[in-house]
């Protein structure tokens, strides 16, 4: 097994060295691995939560995860949990498993479960008898084995699962019930003893009769509590120590009816209490019926485990996920818009791909719908006269010419808040950064018209125009020059002219023409031959004026000339 963590954390550090993420196929070029043996190990690291996978077409691509660590949550919860995939190879299992396995990370991880070294033969046994089982229905295994000379009872459920890539999986809760089952037998044995346990017992023991009334709470209940007995003994659970709603909206007080009319259907349970100074608690439950010396039920008997720090990171885990699936739903939804504005190849390409994306961004997306509208031109949906919720954002620089208009349909699951925060933030980022790629779209567009427009103009031109910069390179070669030298503008554009239309020897002379431009002598005449492609020559008498940019003489100077002979 030091093989195998050897070689994770080399993957680990290959992914850390190349943050923008890495194939299968790479990755088995720079380990010297083949790729069905990375692609085991990726499995593993998947699965644990320590690298993350996007898809492009075919391809998979890993990078270094940086999402919530379940997987380390999973490791320092007190339950027993074994993760385990499709091929019943161990992906992880918490420190409490590995501690009652006997068994180190590095023993497990990667391995069949029924092929784990157990130092013990009655665990190989226990989850010998447990494989028929694994694939079938869900529910509650009971199993009795004895690890290190220590008996213990276990509830053994196994939940199939489905990972993130859609592969298959099992996750394996082993529930240590040792003390319900030892407090159970103990009471069955002796009446007697039965009465020392229940008081010395690190656990909630009530006794109800057929009306839900306390007949019993050991000396653990009423410090878990906070009542005394007398406040407790002949009353009914609901309203004391059981609420008449749980917080998971459940009708506590019919569920204690029919606890105390059929025991065995809430042979285990969680549900909500409350204690005498107003607090919410969770209690796992262990009921079993209490019968008379006929047989017929006298009462139940309750044995309790407060699981209240359990039911907290748990909702702070179903809270954090609720968190990453909006950033992520928003994260997406900006990525496609950026993917738009730096593809789109026009303005109504962009704003109907833009109206297409921004419901992906919205937690209830499939309800959602959107429209731009510019002026009197929309682009996108159409809004139903009976829209449950509306939300417009205008978009820059003033707001008064743009709007994004975004909607939720009649369908959308009731309850809960429209347009969540997050969500608005969204819209309006999104119209902000809309309004100035559209802005930046008009003035590109004028930037083209007028360049059109000056090229026409030198074209249109009867004399040769050359725009040449510091270094006598040619910016700009009007149809005149063409005609003249057989040369197409495309041909010069960027080289230096003495090594294309004017002769070599001209250089000094031209340069020291431009540096008196520079130098603001103003125009300047001068007579300089132009070579054509055919190697004939024509001598141009030339006008060098400096290119003016804002008012101010630039780097680059025009030369406007004709032919010597021709008027």
């Amino acid at each position: 097994m030091g093989r195998i963590v050897e070689e994770l954390n080399r993957i680990k550090t290959l992914l850390r060295e190349h943050p923008q993420g890495m194939s299968i196929t790479e990755i088995s070029r720079e380990l010297g691995k083949n790729m069905h043996s990375v692609g085991r190990y990726m499995d593993i690291l998947h699965v644990s939560g320590q690298v993350e996978m996007r898809t492009y077409g075919m391809a998979k691509v890993y990078t270094q995860s940086r999402r919530c660590p379940i997987a380390g949550l999973i490791s320092e919860m007190d339950e027993m949990i074994v993760i385990l995939d499709g091929d019943r190879r161990v992906m992880q299992a918490s420190r409490a498993a590995l501690a009652f396995f006997g068994l180190s990370a590095d023993d497990v991880v990667g391995r069949d479960l029924f092929e784990l070294p157990f130092p013990e033969p009655a665990l190989h046994d226990l989850f010998d008898a447990l494989a028929p089982t694994l694939a079938q229905k869900p529910g509650f295994e009971d199993a009795h084995v004895v690890v290190r000379g220590q008996e213990y009872y276990l509830k053994i459920r196994t939940i199939a699962t489905a990972f993130e890539d859609g592969s298959a999986g099992y996750v394996l809760l082993l529930i240590d019930v040792t003390l319900e089952k030892q407090a159970l037998r103990a009471l069955q044995e002796s009446e007697h003893n039965y009465r020392d346990l229940v008081e010395l017992a690190d656990a909630i023991i009530l006794k109800l009769d057929p009306a839900g009334r306390v007949t019993f709470l050991n000396e653990y209940a009423v410090r878990f509590f906070g009542f005394t007995r007398e406040e407790l003994l002949g009353r009914s659970v609901i309203g004391t120590i059981v609420p008449p709603v749980d917080l998971a909206g459940r009708d506590l007080q019919a569920m204690i009816a029919e606890l105390c009319a059929d025991p065995a259907q809430y042979a285990q349970n969680e549900n909500t209490n409350i204690t005498k100074d107003g607090r919410e608690v969770w209690i796992r439950w262990t009921n079993r019926a209490i019968l008379d010396e006929t047989g017929a039920p006298s009462g139940v008997l309750c044995v309790g485990n407060d699981i209240t720090p359990r039911k907290r990171m748990e909702e702070a885990l179903r809270n954090r996920t609720h968190e990453l699936e909006k950033r992520v739903r928003e994260l997406g939804c900006l990525y496609r818009i950026s993917s738009l504005i730096g593809s789109a190849d026009d303005e109504r390409e962009l704003l109907e791909g833009v109206a297409d994306a921004l419901p992906s961004g919205l937690q209830h997306a499939a309800h959602a719908a959107a429209r731009i509208i510019i002026g009197e031109r929309v682009f996108g949906a159409q809004p139903p006269e009976n829209a449950a919720a509306r939300l417009a954002a205008p978009l820059p620089p003033n707001g008064s010419d743009g709007t994004i208009e975004m909607w939720y349909d009649t369908g959308v699951p009731p309850g809960g808040k429209l347009f969540l925060s997050e969500e608005r933030l969204l819209i309006d980022t999104v119209a902000l950064r809309l309004g100035r790629v559209l802005e930046h779209l008009r003035l590109e567009h004028a930037l083209v018209s007028e360049r059109d427009f000056a090229g026409a103009i030198l074209d249109a031109i009867g004399a040769l125009v050359m725009v040449i910069d510091a270094g006598g390179r040619i910016v700009r070669f009007n149809r005149q020059c063409e005609a003249l030298t057989g040369y197409a503008a495309g041909e010069v554009a960027g080289r230096p002219a003495f090594e294309t239309v004017l002769p070599p020897g001209e250089a000094g002379r031209i340069l020291a023409v431009m540096q008196d431009l520079r130098a603001g002598k103003g125009s300047l005449r001068a007579a300089v031959e132009v070579i054509g492609r055919d190697g004939r020559r024509h001598r141009v008498a030339w006008s060098f004026e400096p290119l003016k940019i804002g008012g101010k003489a630039g780097a680059c100077a025009v030369m406007t000339g004709m032919p010597e002979g021709r008027e």
